[in-house]
């Protein structure tokens, strides 16, 4: 059960830096919060 929690804790993370980085695309390299 905690090796589960751990793993969908570590596909959220990666899920969250993939939208960063679209983000980070969209506005051209602007810096953004």
């Amino acid at each position: 059960l905690v090796c589960l929690k751990r793993v969908s804790v570590f596909w959220r993370g990666i899920h969250k830096l993939s939208d960063r980085w679209g983000k980070c695309i969209a506005s051209d390299g602007q810096y953004f919060e």
